[in-house]
């Protein structure tokens, strides 16, 4: 399977529109009552769709760097800022000041309670909690407040030593050490965005590393993609099947599962990649790179906007199986999504521009 320079476009749009569905996939279904199978197929979602959106962005980002360094750091800075962090203050503070509003109402009072376990903060907080991303109400833009973070370091990181295998490959290794054992010193999770930068920073250089030595177009061998589906299908039946305790100790549990979330994300990037670049030599790629153009609008106003209103209407009124609801909850999602937010750019622009990172760009 031979994968060209110019196709590359429409296969990074494929790849957005796989996983943003994914991610929309995995917020939908934790409005739902799920079963233990269910939350293991949870897991197994959370830890790879986000990892094809840093990948992708190393890409664009090696793609474009001697672009970035010719404008200079600040005009950088300055349209990553109003690409991704306006849209993260905009929504995070709408959406908290609708939190405090609602508070004080009698009739939304009891669910905005519910929501933020009584946590009910004052503008001050609200303030510092959403510069500082701490304990925020709006958890799901942590995505681009930390891309924001990656995309700064990558700047200053521009050497093509950060992109060459040994370098990426140790930081993959050290990234697997750091989330399995660095637990018993510090729990690096109560600081979200440091964590949130070790653990994908990693995955960005990857995206670079793919894009200098892959650039020029590069065969996937059909025995990679073989490996990588028995690898992930191996993955995927120890994580229902079999419990770690009864062969390991807690350290060697901690780095078994380290060492197999990296298999399983690097085995499922192999497939989606097989699978992006079949469906483009069938003709059969219209809606989901469709889907891909429109990702970051999707991720940015879908949840919990669109995800949970859905969820309460699609529970209450059809009486269905699980698997069928999260479907009928996951694509009705993506098309509000695309036509709310198109609706919004043709009849209230500067909401549209404000709120969905166009600030910097021509109008």
């Amino acid at each position: 399977m031979y994968i060209k320079k110019a196709d590359e476009r429409i296969l990074i749009q494929i790849l957005r529109g796989f996983a943003i569905i994914l991610v929309v996939i995995h917020h939908v279904m934790k409005c739902f009552q799920l079963s233990n199978e269910a939350n293991t197929l949870l897991t197994i979602i959370n830890s790879v769709h986000v990892v094809v959106f840093f990948v992708i962005s190393g890409w664009l980002f090696e793609k474009k760097r001697s672009k970035y360094k010719s404008q200079g750091m600040i005009k950088f800075i300055k349209s990553k800022f109003f690409q991704l962090l306006i849209p993260y203050f905009a929504f995070s503070f709408s959406f908290a000041i609708l939190v405090v509003i609602g508070s004080r109402i009698d009739k939304l009072e009891k669910l905005v309670y519910s929501f933020t376990n009584g946590n009910i903060k004052s503008l001050p907080q609200i303030f510092f909690d959403i510069v500082f991303y701490h304990d925020v109400y709006y958890e799901s833009l942590w995505f681009i407040y930390t891309l924001f973070i990656l995309m700064i370091l990558n700047y200053f990181m521009s050497s093509d030593l950060f992109s060459s295998a040994p370098f990426v490959g140790c930081m993959l290794v050290v990234a697997i050490f750091i989330k399995s054992y660095m637990w018993m010193i510090y729990d690096l999770e109560q600081i979200t965005i440091l964590n949130n930068v070790i653990m994908y920073l990693p995955w960005m250089l990857l995206g670079r590393f793919f894009y200098t030595k892959l650039c020029n177009g590069f065969i996937l061998n059909i025995k990679i993609i073989v490996c990588a589906g028995c690898a992930l299908l191996l993955c995927i039946i120890r994580y229902y099947y079999i419990d770690l305790a009864y062969f390991m100790g807690l350290y060697a549990r901690a780095i078994w599962k380290g060492i197999e979330v990296f298999v399983i994300r690097i085995s499922f990037l192999i497939i989606i990649l097989a699978i992006s670049k079949y469906l483009m030599e069938r003709n059969r790629y219209r809606i989901i790179s469709y889907i891909g153009d429109n990702s970051y609008d999707i991720y940015l106003i879908h949840n919990p906007w669109i995800v949970s209103v859905l969820a309460i209407f699609i529970t209450k009124f059809f009486c269905a199986s699980l698997l069928l609801q999260i479907s009928i909850c996951t694509m009705s999602s993506i098309i509000l999504s695309i036509v709310l937010t198109r609706l919004i750019e043709r009849y209230a622009r500067p909401v549209y521009r404000l709120y969905f990172g166009k600030l910097g760009s021509k109008k």
